[in-house]
């Protein structure tokens, strides 16, 4: 078989040989291809590169490896543990491997006998690849193994880059040019080419050849691996003016494993700019020429602006808690847990391990871990009293982030007892108006509001208010947090002009100081449209709804939590507008996010479970909406301290849809329960005794007992008229509750008043259609009684066509109308007409209700009467 045969017929064979050499050499050719192109690169575009922007607004991996550059050139390592624990964990990586544990042998016993390039060229995996691959991935545990080395290799870059710059020609030119051939993944390559003006950061010790004939001979190997882009590097470096201590690098030939290769070694993460991207021609048509320009720090104003901001907000008194705080803050928690765990395994100093303690509960808090995080923050506690002065701002840091662990699992006692140690510590080191109070005191107005104490709350968040006043800017955006908090508290204190007031506020602070789709302008729109949602104008409250949404959606994640409280707001919404197909879209989307992000038993999943259960107890099902509201309160009741508005919501629920289900008994008991709730509640909330009125005074009008039904509605009215607008329609569902009661005991011109009244509401303001229906019912009620049956017949038929179009067909309000009808046709002696209404009627319900539901007994008599008639 020729070797060419092979080649055409398997197209991983890439060369063939009789000769051993030639093969060893295509092997070593083949591996260094994989490492070359292996090399990852970090890409700041022009624009970016140009603004003073946020760190988190910039390539994250940029960011990484220019302060890991800085933090392990900054510790001196002792060589008498780093060398054993890396040469341990190297064996440990190798095991089975004989030839690298020989090497690994040799490099244990003989490490000062080469120089640290010479090692670095050594053909050993564990050494040379595992080092890139270390610094490409940001393999933290290796990296802080093989620091010692990786500060020998940088200090030896630089001594050859001060002996050569005195002794060589090349480094007293104006410039020269290096070149690197290199396979680009796609998206790497696309990004640089749309970078021009930008910078490019090898996240490695960089190799480049003097001979551009080098590069385009390891080019071509890449062109025959599809998935890579073929680029050379054309790189110009001016020795004036490139500065040794951001960019050293050195001629390699005289120190190398391998001589004569004419290598320049760049120390790691050398930065260069982008100037020009090309496509060659000629014989070098399909590849790509990116010329490049060596830069640093001290010579590029762009790239001294990118790292002063990477400095300015990492001030950590030690390289690797720098590392920590900036892994951190730019939400690598699983890489901060691994500096911080490995930091803690490395450190006997009781003192620092306090400190570690302290930052790895701040990262397993991050991640959800709130056990986990409360041991941690213990660890340090225990460690800060024993060796700190009672005064110490460390007391009161780890005082206040216990607390706020236990507020996320809403322990909100032991919260609140944290809080006050913090603010007690803090008071006794800071003057009174100083701005690091302003946290603890929004911390424990924050657990007052959920502990529904609204007026403690909103006395915490004032206080916090006024200092930051003095303290702050006019427009800084912790002063519009604190704000939204105030108008969070006026809301729940029922007070909606207050609570749009500083809404108001909070909104036009936020959009002068933070850039248009930021994520916190997003949730003060949101919470916004509750108090609209709750003043009954849902148009506004819906229009504030999908702004928030619209702006968290350009900002975030298809699945970031951030985005559940605008699909549950919409939800909401979309319920009492009576659209409940929107409803639970909206709802189920809330949900799915939840569940992924929530614990099983935490507050948010009882409130999802309980908006499931609404949209489905008002489009007829049931036994899934008991289902859902069942799970709520079993949530609830597992909270230390349950949120009392929730959990008064949710038995309410239940009792409506016990009275929807004929079990007036039922019904009865949970509502009275809920009142015995409410009554026991720190925040004695009026609207919320109005509905519980209102379900009470429904139970017993249909329990036939008017005078009880006509206290509770009076009691509803009263509340509501005193605290809602003219034009709110929970105001016209108490009018028309009322009319009904006057129906009943014969006084019906003053029912058709009431539920004029209703109507009145219900056609000039934008309300539930299914509510305006409910009134055209009653309407007909009334004129049927009053044997007006042709306008009785109108409004029924106008009730009728309203929830077949927004109800599913085996509704049971669908039933109540057509039985209706049945009796109107009945009276007017049109039986085929009531028959046909009376028959659709009980199929409904038998598919609908219980058998021992009262409205199965009385469309069954009705069914019979009619026949009768026939």
């Amino acid at each position: 078989m020729s070797h060419e045969y092979m080649i055409n017929k398997w197209s991983k064979v890439r060369d063939t040989s009789s000769h051993i050499d030639l093969i060893c050499k295509g092997l070593r050719d083949a591996t260094n291809l994989v490492d070359q192109n292996s090399v990852s690169v970090s890409i700041i575009s022009g624009n970016t590169a140009s603004s003073n922007q946020n760190l988190i607004q910039i390539d994250p991996t940029f960011l990484y490896t220019q302060l890991l550059k800085e933090i392990l050139l900054e510790i001196n390592f002792d060589e008498s543990h780093s060398i054993p624990e890396f040469i341990e964990f190297s064996r440990s990586r190798c095991v089975g491997n004989s030839t690298e544990l020989d090497k690994i042998e040799q490099f244990e016993h003989g490490y000062h006998d080469h120089t640290p390039i010479w090692w670095y060229t050594f053909e050993c995996s564990f050494l040379y690849r595992a080092l890139n691959r270390a610094l490409g991935h940001l393999e933290l545990d290796t990296l802080l193994k093989m620091g010692f080395f990786i500060h020998d290799l940088h200090l030896h870059i630089v001594q050859l880059h001060n002996e050569q710059q005195q002794l060589s020609d090349m480094h007293t030119a104006t410039s020269f040019l290096v070149y690197r051939g290199q396979g680009l993944s796609t998206e790497d390559f696309d990004k640089l080419k749309n970078s021009e003006g930008g910078l490019i950061s090898f996240n490695n010790f960089l190799s480049t050849s003097l001979e551009q004939q080098v590069a385009l001979e390891f080019i071509e190997r890449v062109r025959a691996k599809a998935e890579k882009i073929p680029v050379l590097f054309v790189m110009t470096v001016d020795p004036k003016t490139t500065m040794l201590t951001t960019s050293p690098f050195a001629l390699i030939d005289q120190v190398s494993c391998f001589e004569n290769e004419r290598e320049i070694l760049f120390s790691m993460n050398s930065v260069f700019r982008i100037d020009e991207t090309k496509e060659m021609d000629g014989i070098n048509s399909g590849l790509w020429q990116v010329k490049l320009t060596l830069t640093g720090s001290d010579s590029d104003p762009q790239f001294a602006a990118l790292i002063n901001c990477l400095r300015a907000e990492n001030t950590g008194s030690t390289g690797w808690t720098r590392l920590g705080e900036l892994l951190i803050k730019l939400s690598k928690y699983d890489k901060a847990a691994e500096l911080y765990k490995a930091l803690i395994e490395s450190t006997t100093d009781e003192k620092w391990n306090a400190h570690y303690y302290y930052m790895l509960g701040l990262v397993e808090f991050a991640r959800g871990a709130y056990e986990e995080a409360i041991s941690l923050y213990e660890k340090a506690l225990e460690i800060f009293l024993k060796d700190l002065t009672p005064n110490d701002t460390n007391l009161a840091a780890a005082y206040n982030n216990i607390g706020l662990v236990y507020a996320t699992v809403s322990d909100y006692p032991k919260a609140l007892t944290f809080y006050k140690k913090a603010l007690e510590k803090k008071q006794k080191i800071l003057p009174p108006n100083h701005p690091n109070l302003t946290s603890t005191y929004n911390n424990i107005g924050l657990v007052y509001y959920n502990l529904c104490d609204y007026t403690k709350a909103l006395s915490f968040y004032e206080i916090s208010v006024e200092i930051q006043k003095i303290s702050l800017p006019s427009y800084h955006p912790d002063l519009a947090k604190s704000y939204r908090c105030i108008a969070m508290a006026y809301h729940k204190l029922e007070n909606f002009a207050k609570s749009l007031e500083y809404y108001d506020k909070t909104i036009d602070i936020q959009k002068k100081s933070l850039p248009p789709n930021h994520p916190e302008i997003a949730t003060s729109l949101n919470t916004t449209g509750e108090v609209y949602r709750d003043m009954g104008d849902y148009l506004k409250a819906l229009s504030c709804y999908k702004q928030a949404l619209e702006m968290k959606e350009k900002s975030l994640s298809s699945s970031d939590p951030e985005l559940v409280s605008s699909y549950a707001s919409m939800g909401d919404v979309n319920l009492k507008m009576g659209d409940y197909s929107t409803a639970l879209s909206c709802y189920e989307k809330a949900m799915e996010i939840q569940e992924k992000y929530f614990p099983p038993n935490h507050p948010v999943v009882a409130s999802a479970c309980m908006n499931m259960g609404n949209v489905h107890c008002c489009m007829g099902n049931y036994s899934i909406a008991i289902s859902f509201y069942e799970k709520s309160i079993e949530i609830h009741e597992k909270i230390l301290t349950p949120n009392q508005h929730d959990l008064v919501s949710c038995y309410y629920n239940i009792g409506i849809l016990y009275h929807n289900m004929g079990n007036y008994t039922a019904a009865l008991s949970v509502l009275k329960h809920c009142l015995e709730i409410q009554d026991t509640s720190l925040a004695k909330e009026q609207l919320i005794y109005a509905f519980v009125y209102h379900g009470l005074g429904r139970v017993y009008q249909s329990m036939n007992d008017c005078t009880t039904s006509m206290t509770f509605y009076q009691k509803t009215l009263a509340i509501r008229e005193s605290m809602l607008s003219s034009k709110h329609p929970d105001l016209a569902t108490t009018y028309n509750s009322i009319g009904d009661i006057h129906r009943l005991t014969g006084q019906y011109e003053l029912a058709l008043s009431f539920h004029r009244k209703a109507l009145d509401i219900q056609e000039n303001a934008v309300c539930n259609e299914l509510e305006t229906a409910t009134v055209y019912n009653s309407l007909a009620e009334t004129l049927r009684e009053m044997q007006d049956y042709t306008s009785a017949l109108v409004y029924y038929e106008m009730t009728l066509k309203i929830r077949e179009k927004l109800l599913p067909k085996l509704h049971v309000d669908l039933a109540v109308v057509h039985h209706s009808l049945a009796q109107i046709y009945y009276e007017n002696k049109q039986y085929c007409s009531a028959m046909e209404h009376v028959k659709v009627a009980l199929e409904i319900v038998q598919q609908s209700l219980p058998e021992n539901h009262p409205y199965m007994l009385s469309y069954t008599e009705a069914l019979k009467k009619v026949q009768r008639a026939l």
